[in-house]
């Protein structure tokens, strides 16, 4: 079991979902006629679409993130099975030389 400082062991991250911002009308653009209300969903268009961006731009960095922290965790598995690989090695190497010098 092989975990950061502060993870139980066995904790299962929850599925990645890519998130998507939706205007609040489920998608459809607002109509051509221009508004005259100051909180207009066609005023703040290009506001939304920034918080798009935004999001993926998070989304994108906190999969960055996770594939970086597996390989970092494979890393650590990796290495301590090669440790136990010399350890064990070594003394089989010790015990073989210490039989033959009896």
């Amino acid at each position: 079991c092989v975990r950061e400082r502060g993870e139980p062991c066995g904790q299962s991250r929850p599925p990645e979902s890519p998130p998507s911002p939706q205007p609040p009308n489920g998608g459809a653009r607002p109509p051509a006629v221009p508004c005259r209300e100051p909180q207009c969903l066609c005023r703040q268009e290009a506001l939304l679409r920034h918080v798009a961006t935004i999001a993926n731009t998070f989304h994108s960095h906190r999969a960055a993130q996770r594939r970086y922290e597996d390989w970092k965790r494979l890393a650590r598995v990796m290495d301590r099975f090669f440790l136990g690989i010399f350890f064990s090695m070594a003394l089989v190497m010790s015990l073989l030389v210490l039989v033959q010098a009896l």
